[in-house]
């Protein structure tokens, strides 16, 4: 599970640790050209998995923790990341109703 092993890769595709580069980079370049916006970016949830390893722990049953709270990333979950001089301050999950 790419979970798991940073540098597992399926065929033809990219490894936890590459999908997390390229996301950190592209969010990181986002921020710094639209500061003081609100963005919405939508993507893969797996890739957004990878991205959230950076600030997350994973936990015994492979969910993703921030502060504590377990996070529930599915085909549709909406997340709020709050940064400030590009880095995270904030993540929280928001309820879709």
């Amino acid at each position: 599970m790419q979970l798991l092993d940073s540098e597992l890769k399926n065929m033809s595709g990219e490894s936890n640790i590459e999908v997390r580069k390229r996301m950190q980079e592209a969010i990181s370049e986002i921020i710094k050209n639209n500061k003081e916006k609100k963005i919405s970016i939508v993507s893969h949830g797996a890739a957004i998995k990878f991205y959230l390893l950076s600030y997350c722990n994973l936990n015994e049953e492979l969910k993703l923790e921030y502060n504590g709270k377990e996070l529930e990333i599915t085909s549709q979950c909406l997340l709020k990341l709050t940064y400030r001089d590009n880095k995270l301050i904030n993540l929280k999950q928001i309820e879709l109703v």
